[in-house]
C-alpha cells in the first residue's frame, strides 16, 4: 500500500484535481442551457445568428446577403469545403460581393490549405481582395 501510494499518490491528486475543474465547467455550462433554450425558443425578428445546416439552403442564403451586404462580410469555415460548395453559388456570391467593394474577411482552418480545390477557391478569394487568414485546430495543437 505503502508503494501504491508513493508511485499514484500524486497522480491521484492530479486526477481528483482535473475530476474537480471538469464538475465547475459542467456547472458553469448547465446554468446557460435555460438562456440558450430560452433563445431559440423565441425567434425574434432581429435575431443576429441563424444556424443554418442545410447545404442547399447555405447558397441560397449567402447569395441573399451577398446582395443585401453593404460595408463588410465576414466568415468562418471548418476543414475544407466540399467542392460543390465552391464551385457553387457560395463562389459566385463571394466574388459578387468582393467586386460590389464590400470588404471580404475569411477564417479557415490551415487544414483547408492541404485540398487543392480549397486552396485555389481561397487563392481566388484573396486575388480578388478578400483577407483570408488561417487559424489551427484545436484538436491540432492539443496533440
Amino acid at each position: 500500500m505503502l508503494a501504491e501510494a508513493t508511485v499514484l499518490g500524486a497522480e491521484d491528486l492530479e486526477l481528483n484535481a482535473r475530476r474537480a475543474s471538469v464538475e465547475i465547467r459542467r456547472d458553469s455550462i448547465r446554468q446557460l442551457v435555460g438562456d440558450w433554450n430560452d433563445a431559440f425558443a423565441t425567434r425574434l425578428h432581429d435575431v443576429a445568428v441563424d444556424v443554418i445546416s442545410d447545404q442547399g439552403q447555405i447558397g441560397n442564403v449567402l447569395m441573399h446577403y451577398a446582395e443585401k451586404c453593404e460595408q463588410e462580410l465576414l466568415s468562418v469555415a471548418p476543414g475544407r469545403l466540399p467542392k460543390t460548395r465552391i464551385d457553387s453559388r457560395t463562389r459566385i456570391a463571394n466574388l459578387y460581393t468582393l467586386r460590389r467593394g464590400i470588404k471580404l474577411r475569411a477564417l479557415y482552418q490551415q487544414v483547408a490549405l492541404r485540398d487543392r480545390h480549397s486552396r485555389s477557391y481561397l487563392t481566388e478569394l484573396a486575388d480578388n481582395g478578400a483577407k483570408v487568414r488561417f487559424a489551427t485546430s484545436s484538436r491540432a495543437a492539443a496533440s
